[in-house]
């Protein structure tokens, strides 16, 4: 189990433990989740792709729709995880609004994104989309045709920076139990294949750019 699973269900553990079944919502779901979530939570997932969610077998309820417009009933879910997806939202703060109004009073909100002050974020928000793809497909080994590519427009807002989603957060009335920056699995695979990339990013550790990612878990307080 990868540390940001743990972490993620030692907070479930910690503040869901008495809930029973768990309703889960996957927050641009794609194809399969980016967790190894509890087969018995009943979960929902919400893409842009009808392909996408065609092939979600461990999905109980799949939407069609837009994170950024697509309107949940209050107070719905116990859990929403959203991973690796509000960097591609051209208005990430209309989807956080809304998925924090789905969140029941103790339930959490668990957002993982790129760290925009970092190397992987300042190369990803000053490089073109067809970069992007080149980059998975010619560096990483990524042998999908486009239509089958797992990378999307990123935006990177300034909005996703963690200190203003927790702003955001407050201000909408949820607390923040849980946040830190790390070292993502991509950056992580880049330096395994190649030693000039690893001695590059062990060289820039020492400035704070090296942890390419975020973890925030965000929970609406009871009252």
């Amino acid at each position: 189990m990868s540390p940001q699973n743990q972490i993620l269900f030692s907070n479930v553990q910690k503040h869901l433990s008495s809930r029973n079944p768990l309703r889960v919502l996957e927050a641009g779901c794609g194809s399969t989740s980016h967790l190894s979530l509890d087969p018995s939570w009943q979960l929902t997932g919400i893409d842009l792709s009808q392909r996408q969610l065609d092939r979600n077998t461990n999905l109980h309820e799949k939407v069609l729709g837009n994170l950024e417009t697509h309107d949940w009933d209050t107070a719905r879910f116990d859990l929403i995880v959203c991973w690796d997806v509000i960097e591609h939202l051209p208005n990430p703060n209309n989807a956080l609004l809304r998925m924090m109004r789905a969140l029941a009073p103790g339930g959490l909100l668990v957002l993982a994104f790129p760290h925009l002050r970092s190397v992987k974020g300042i190369v990803t928000k000053l490089t073109p989309y067809w970069a992007h793809v080149a980059f998975y497909r010619y560096f990483m080994g990524q042998s999908n045709e486009t239509a089958e590519a797992n990378q999307f427009p990123t935006y990177l807002r300034r909005d996703i920076l963690p200190d203003r989603i927790i702003e955001f957060s407050r201000i909408n009335g949820l607390e923040c139990c849980y946040s830190c920056s790390y070292e993502g699995p991509v950056q992580a695979d880049l330096r395994r294949r190649n030693p000039i990339a690893n001695a590059f990013f062990a060289g820039i550790k020492w400035i704070g750019l090296n942890d390419s990612d975020s973890m925030l878990i965000l929970r609406r307080p009871f009252s």
